[in-house]
C-alpha cells in the first residue's frame, strides 16, 4: 500500500468518525449509547 493511499484512509476513516459525532450531537442529549442510530427511523 502506497503512502498516498494510507492517508486517504486515514483522512476517510477521520471523516466518517467525524460525521458520526454530528450525527450524534444532533440527537437527544440523553442518548449516549449508539442506539440513537438505531432508532433513527422514529424522527421526522
Amino acid at each position: 500500500m502506497s503512502t498516498a493511499t494510507l492517508e486517504t484512509f486515514e483522512n476517510l476513516q477521520t471523516s466518517l468518525c467525524l460525521a458520526f459525532h454530528s450525527v450524534k450531537m444532533r440527537k437527544e442529549p440523553r442518548k449516549e449509547s449508539g442506539l440513537a442510530i438505531g432508532t433513527d427511523s422514529s424522527y421526522p
